[in-house]
């Protein structure tokens, strides 16, 4: 199965935005296997153990991609990064973006409650309707 590079952006940079927020202020270790052990959830997994290995390293490297992306965009600031990860934390542009409320969500719950929630019970879908709107707020 192929897994659509937005999705699995938006799913790992969800999955960014709640543990630093789990942390805040204090930088957070971002492990990109240990990212991709998440995503990888969200998604059939290939049953032939050579497919489920590109995918595990499509979804490191797109863990990897995102960080950086993140950074370049000036949503967080990298602090470390080594081979046990990137150490970062929220940028000021970053914590007032997570701080907003998108239009979309019914119950008005700002993105910071949203991310806080985590995955759990999440659409790709969803996700993909939350990051859309997150990154239109805080451009």
């Amino acid at each position: 199965m192929e897994i659509d590079n937005i999705d699995a952006f938006n799913i790992t940079a969800m999955e960014i935005f709640q543990q630093s927020l789990s942390c805040f202020p204090i930088p957070v270790n971002i492990d990109s296997i240990e990212l991709a052990k998440v995503v990888i959830e969200f998604f059939e997994t290939p049953k032939n153990n050579s497919d489920f290995q590109d995918t595990f390293s499509f979804l490191t490297d797109t863990a990897d991609e995102t960080l950086n992306w993140l950074h370049f965009e000036g949503f967080i600031r990298k602090c470390n990064s080594d081979s046990f990860g990137t150490t970062i934390v929220l940028t000021s542009k970053g914590l007032n973006a997570v701080n907003g409320t998108p239009s979309s969500v019914d119950d008005k719950k700002s993105f910071k409650e949203i991310f806080k929630l985590g995955l759990t019970n999440t659409t790709v879908a969803t996700v993909a309707g939350v990051m859309v709107e997150f990154f239109k707020a805080s451009s």
